[in-house]
């Protein structure tokens, strides 16, 4: 890390992972080379969690939860109380990227019937938002953002419309 006047920089592991989520100054990341566990490492303290032991992917915290997709189950998508410690699978299909935003989970599934889809934080209204293969899936408090994976166009629409998709065309001056 590098401070913000950029002169104290710190490395604080040399092991590769993947960074997913950050809040409260804490780091929610999973392993990659040694282990696909997901830990949690305090940016201030410096002090490193081991959060769930297993196959993970992409954790994201959000709300007292932690999403990730396991992948001993096909890349399932999953929700895990950090209080409770219960777990719950949101979406048994393959998954191939997602976002949390509020009580929606936006998710891309794989294959041949592969869709941009929506689904509560509790698993329930699974919803089609769109057929096809996207990426680049980013949500705002009032949009929700998407790529065609193999297109350069941008789409988007009202996080409480999902059916009112448009390209995403700025403006320039």
């Amino acid at each position: 890390s590098i401070s913000i006047n950029g002169e104290d920089d710190e490395l604080y592991t040399k092991e590769m992972i993947r960074t997913c989520s950050a809040e409260d100054g804490v780091l929610y990341y999973n392993g990659i080379k040694t282990d696909h566990n997901i830990y949690a490492k305090n940016m201030i303290s410096g002090g490193t969690s081991l959060i769930r032991e297993g196959n993970y992917w992409m954790p994201v915290y959000s709300g007292g939860y932690l999403y990730y997709l396991d992948l001993s189950r096909n890349y399932a998508l999953c929700r895990y109380n950090m209080d409770t410690g219960e777990e719950i699978v949101l979406v048994s299909s393959k998954v191939e990227l997602y976002n949390v935003y509020g009580s929606s989970v936006y998710y891309q599934t794989f294959g041949s019937s592969a869709a941009l889809c929506s689904v509560n934080f509790d698993g329930t209204e699974q919803s089609k938002i769109l057929d096809g293969t996207y990426c680049n899936l980013s949500v705002t408090s009032s949009y929700v953002f998407f790529r065609e994976y193999e297109g350069e166009t941008f789409y988007y629409f009202p996080s409480n419309s999902p059916g009112a998709i448009s390209a995403f065309v700025p403006e320039t001056k």
